[in-house]
This record gives C-alpha cells, sequence and structure tokens, in this order.
C-alpha cells in the first residue's frame, strides 16, 4: 500500500492534512483510506474546507479504519456534503481500543440529532478523552 509511491504498511502514527485543498473528491480520499496501514495506532486527519467530501468519504474511510487505533483525531470542518447516513456508517467501524477520539464536523449542516446520537453511542468505553464538534441543521 503507497502514497505517491511510499510505502504506508508499517507506519505506526499518520498526520495528515488537507486544510483547504478544495479539488479532493470521494475518488480521491478512497485509495488513501484503502491504503492506511492496519499498523496505525495514532491518526490525525485534516480535511477542512473541503466542499467535495461526501457520504462515500465516510464509508471509505470506514472500510479502511485500522482497528488498533488507540487515537483518532479527524477535521472535517466545512464539508458540508456529509449525512446521517454516512455518519453512522462511519461510526460502526471505531477500533474498540481508542483511548482518544477527537471529531470536528462543525458546519455539516447534513447531521440530525439522530445521526450525533448514533455516533455518541458507537463510542467505545474504551475512550478517556473525547472530543466532538457538530452543527445540525435542527
Amino acid at each position: 500500500k503507497t502514497l505517491a509511491g511510499k510505502d504506508l504498511s508499517k507506519l505506526t502514527r499518520l498526520c495528515l492534512n488537507f486544510f483547504g485543498v478544495t479539488n479532493f473528491s470521494d475518488a480521491g480520499v478512497g485509495p488513501l483510506f484503502a491504503s492506511l496501514s492496519p499498523h496505525l495506532t495514532h491518526l490525525e486527519l485534516d480535511f477542512e474546507l473541503n466542499p467535495k467530501l461526501s457520504d462515500a468519504s465516510l464509508k471509505k474511510l470506514a472500510e479502511g479504519m485500522p482497528q488498533g487505533l488507540g487515537y483518532l483525531r479527524l477535521n472535517f470542518f466545512s464539508c458540508d456534503k456529509f449525512t446521517d447516513e454516512g455518519l453512522a456508517a462511519f461510526a460502526e467501524t471505531f477500533p474498540q481500543h481508542l483511548t482518544g477520539l477527537k471529531l470536528n464536523f462543525f458546519h455539516n449542516e447534513g447531521f440530525s440529532s439522530d445521526g450525533m446520537t448514533c455516533l455518541v453511542q458507537r463510542i467505545p468505553l474504551s475512550v478517556r478523552e473525547l472530543k466532538c464538534y457538530f452543527r445540525t441543521k435542527e
């Protein structure tokens, strides 16, 4: 598994910032999420201000989610095409040994309180540090 020709299969920590990269689409993040190392224990991804990402991106992230993660930080601020369906698909794959979880879905008005409730109900009991930012359509 590679990203720009680099072998990612042995990584245990990964931080990528795509802040304001407006040409990233669901098709573009699919290979990135599929290439996440199963050995990752720490993952930080920043896609703030990316108007092209949708539920398909959240579902691809869910499919590639390394189950050994202890820390997960995701910033999808103002990625406003997400809905409750994408949030639920993402929440179903939370690694069961997470101790730190930071999620920013602020200015994503496609979520309702139902979607946020679904996500909160799936947060593993192992989480000791939790920060979530949301803004719903309600």
